[in-house]
């Protein structure tokens, strides 16, 4: 069986789930709380996680009970870098086409407590004016450090966990003696 297109149909529906919550919090206007953006990270590593242990599972049921590691692994893997890529597809869509303005209205209701917090990892450095020029330049960033370090942490998280189901849903290989 082709573990890329029995993956996919996951990797969409974990990147389905993320873009429907996103959506429920745009329209329920709470997409500018500061805690969301928490929030959606762990949402993120929590849906590609249970994802791929489903899919590992499925896949194994699928594959008449015959699952190796390797499998476990790339599974894993491919859920990872699908649902990023469409995470980034609809951020990119949202912060250019949708609401260009994103960043702009967030750090506004947001100004106090991220102007502390800026402030607060470099104080020689940072001031006001360099944390108003960097709001400008937040939609053009959020594509340089967002997509690689969802990309880094659910890889590196994903792949843990898929070694985990691996190593416990793995069929071992009988050796035949001569």
């Amino acid at each position: 069986m082709n573990a890329f297109k029995f993956t996919l149909k996951w990797a969409v529906i974990s990147g389905a789930v993320l873009i429907v919550h996103r959506i429920a919090l745009l329209v329920l206007e709470m997409d500018k709380a500061r805690e969301v953006l928490v929030q959606q990270i762990l949402l993120f590593l929590i849906s590609i996680v249970v994802t791929s242990i489903i899919a590992i599972y499925r896949y194994k049921k699928a594959n008449n009970s015959s699952l190796t590691l390797k499998k476990a692994l790339q599974i894993g893997f491919l859920i990872t870098i699908i649902t990023t890529v469409l995470i980034t597809i609809y951020d990119a869509v949202f912060l250019i086409i949708i609401e260009p303005d994103y960043y702009q209205s967030y750090y506004e209701l947001n100004w106090d407590a991220e102007l502390e917090h800026y402030i607060s990892l470099n104080p020689e450095e940072r001031t006001e004016e360099t944390f108003q020029a960097f709001v400008k330049e937040r939609n053009i960033d959020h594509f340089k450090r967002v997509a690689p370090a969802l990309l880094l942490y659910g890889t590196i998280s994903n792949l843990i966990i898929s070694l985990i189901a691996g190593l416990i849903m793995r069929t071992k290989q009988h050796k035949i003696k001569n």
